[in-house]
């Protein structure tokens, strides 16, 4: 027996007992005495992969392909190896040459199935899961059954997942990726008695910790369905095992905003800067949590509650790393606060006068949070006509050559100035074009934060709303509405296909085309009209699914416009509806009332009078709640949020009267509170959730629960 064939064999018996270093040296041996050996450098690669180092894996196994481009061990371990990189499209293109090279590979076809399920394609990787499953049945081998589970869960399909999780759990009742995939499902399924029994039998199982970034991000995802405030440590946790798993950073953003308070997380402070430092998160979201943590700086509780910066917190918050973020990329949305950054400011201004040296870069952060919010604060320190242009920056829109970033916001609002959007039309309904003007000269929202989801999600999240495993995902979705991008560009970034978005405002659609740009969404298209003039000689053709939240409620008849929409969906087709409550928004409308009877006009300095009005109410005052919107805190925000020239409002049985009006049947109801759901269901059990008239009811007991708005969405007859 030759000398490479001997070290192959050893390897091979390490390889076989998991003892990687061992089997990698074997390997290594064999390769000195036959450097150009493709099984030893297929072998190689694998285990190199196996020891942590797939990218030192990939250069061997390039090695091996360019030898023997049809090695099937070698194609297979270079997919598994670029499966550890993250790069699921190639991945599964590797796997694919395996099967090639290779028919019936049940381990690369299994590969290729995870490959396509982490680049987004979760319908193609559930088909191969189920077809791999299917050819294997009566072997005795759960892995595609537990593969077709996993992927199955996380497209949210998990009715379908429970039956093959409890199949491949027969086989191997102690594996723990199994346990944890089952227990999500069945939470998913709100059967959360059983997932916590599920998931006690995956503790402390040695099988665990391979699979525990996967175990924690599904544990959270079902935590944050389920509305617990534990959705956040677990979220957490997979966070820091896996820092470019996009569903877990996400995850932790939404879970931090409907739990922005959550129990004692360690590292909490760098996985907010992470999330900060991340494009492709809406930041606003975990703005309230980033204060939770500053609010740990010694005196800085006092400041907030006194207005009072001594010189130490100041230093000491400006030193903190999430300041800068916080500045730079969210707007500060709470009163005390607010004023807090104010005097901040103030104090850092009569430094920077007096001579002190004050951070560029947390001047820089001050200047582009005065930016976002349009200098809505008056600065208590004058400025002298001569004061330095960093400082200038705090209260103008800034000169060039300040800081980079500054630069940087400047060049953003030259591009946006020479966007050009094609319209449908002149805007002629006069209510149209009052709420036209207003978008103008305040595109709304002011910071535009994008929520990118996989492509794929978009399709999971409907099949989990309609509770429809078979729905498809639509080839083109219609916005009506879009304002800056922050919505259409979201559904955008979760589908294959194309987004059309038509919005009143050219300025609001030149900004949204530049955030498309920057976070490199290219299937969204931007139309300027007015959706009042939808309709079959628009040119823009049908859509299975039309999506209209917020703008609805702004025109004059919110029923015309009810009936263009409908002309624009397909038989069969879903509209997804956003009207405002009546209720939930009790002390908007009591802040409108205060602004008509004070004589506000919605200028830059009408709307700082209201603020500062709207600031100084007492607390039972129906009004004052309105400052705990992240509206209240820019001047676009609050112009749209007091001051709009055309709002209604609905309850929940005329919103069941409007889709009624126009040919609609309610198929789903989408809820911001994850409690909405559960107390329904607490009064009527079996009760499938879509009578209006009964979600009347319980908001008269629950007043919030359509503080945001009431989102149905309705099918229309095929």
């Amino acid at each position: 027996m030759s000398s490479t064939r001997e070290a192959l064999e050893r390897g091979a018996e390490h390889h076989r007992a998991g003892r990687w270093a061992d089997a990698a040296r074997a390997y290594a041996e064999a390769l000195r005495d036959e450097p150009d050996n493709v099984d030893a450098l297929a072998l190689l690669g694998g285990a190199a992969r196996r020891l942590g180092r797939p990218a030192d894996a990939l250069g061997v196994l390039a090695r091996a392909v360019a030898l023997a481009p049809t090695h099937a061990v070698a194609r297979l371990n270079q997919g598994r190896a670029l499966l550890a990189l993250d790069r699921g499209a190639e991945a599964a293109e590797a796997f694919g040459a395996a099967i090639a090279a290779r028919p019936g590979f049940v381990e690369a076809r299994l590969g290729r199935a995870r490959a396509l399920g982490r680049a987004g394609r979760l319908d193609e990787a559930v088909g191969e899961a189920r077809e791999v499953a299917a050819d294997v049945a009566g072997t005795g081998t759960p892995d595609a059954l537990a593969l077709l589970g996993g992927l199955l869960v996380e497209a949210g399909r998990s009715a379908e997942a429970e039956a093959p999780l409890r199949r491949a759990l027969a086989s191997r009742p102690d594996d723990a990726r199994i346990l944890a995939d089952l227990g999500a499902c069945l939470l998913f399924e709100g059967r959360e008695e059983e997932a916590a029994a599920v998931w006690r039998r995956a503790e402390g199982l040695p099988d665990l910790l391979p699979r525990r970034a996967a175990l924690a991000r599904n544990l959270g995802l079902a935590r944050l369905a389920a509305g617990s405030p534990d959705a956040v440590p677990y979220l957490a946790e997979a966070v820091r095992l896996d820092p470019a798993d996009p569903a877990a950073r996400l995850g932790l953003a939404d879970a931090l905003f409907h739990h922005p308070e959550p129990a004692p997380v360690d590292g909490l402070a760098m996985l907010l800067a992470a999330l900060l430092a991340t494009d492709g998160i809406d930041h606003q979201r975990i703005e309230r949590a980033i204060r939770g943590v500053l609010a740990t700086v010694p005196g800085v509780p006092a400041a907030v509650a006194t207005g009072a910066v001594p010189a130490t917190v100041a230093d000491a918050l400006t030193a903190h790393p999430l300041f800068v973020g916080w500045l730079a990329r969210t707007i500060v949305a709470a009163p005390g606060w607010a004023r807090l950054v104010a005097r901040l400011r103030d104090h850092l201004v009569a430094r920077v006068l007096a001579g002190d040296a004050v951070p560029i870069d947390v001047l820089e952060a001050l200047a582009l949070h005065a930016w976002h919010t349009e200098y809505a604060y008056d600065c208590d320190v004058p400025l002298p006509t001569d004061a330095p242009a960093a400082l200038r920056a705090l209260s103008t829109p800034p000169a060039p050559g300040v800081t980079p970033a500054l630069d940087a916001l400047l060049a953003a609002v030259r591009e946006e100035a020479a966007v050009a959007v094609p319209a449908l039309g002149a805007v002629t309904d006069a209510t149209s074009a009052l709420v036209r003007a207003q978008y103008e000269e305040n595109p709304y929202p002011r910071l535009v934060g994008v929520h990118r989801r996989p492509a794929g999600s978009f399709v999971a999240m409907a099949r989990a709303r309609l509770g429809d495993p078979h729905y498809v995902e639509p080839a083109r979705i219609l916005v009506a509405g879009g304002g800056t991008g922050q919505h259409p560009i979201g559904v955008a970034a979760g589908i294959v296909g194309e987004v059309v978005c038509v919005d009143l405002s050219r300025a609001s659609l030149a900004r949204a085309t530049r955030v498309a740009r920057r976070l490199g969404v290219d299937n969204v298209r931007f139309v300027h009209g007015d959706l009042l003039d939808l309709g079959p000689d628009d040119g823009l053709g049908t859509f299975a699914f039309v999506d209209c939240v917020g703008t609805l409620h702004h025109l004059a008849d919110p029923l015309a416009g009810g009936r263009a929409l409908v002309s624009k969906l397909a038989p069969g087709g879903i509209l997804r509806l956003g009207l405002y409550s009546e209720r939930g928004r009790g002390e908007i409308v009591a802040a409108r009332a205060l602004a008509a009877e004070h004589g506000w006009l919605p200028t830059a300095d009408g709307l700082r009078a209201a603020r500062r009005a709207l600031l100084a109410l007492p607390a039972d005052h129906p009004a004052a709640p309105v400052t705990a919107s992240v509206d209240f805190y820019s001047q676009s925000g609050l112009r749209d949020l007091v001051f709009h020239p055309c709002e209604h409002r609905y309850s929940p049985t005329q919103v069941g009267e409007l889709l009624a009006s126009l040919g609609l049947s309610p198929v789903a109801l989408q809820h911001a509170r994850p409690d909405a759901e559960r107390l329904y269901r607490a009064r009527w059990p079996d009760d499938a959730g879509l009578d209006l008239t009964k979600w009347d009811a319980l908001e008269a007991d629950h007043p919030r629960i359509f503080a945001g708005m009431i989102h149905v969405w309705a099918r229309r007859a095929t």
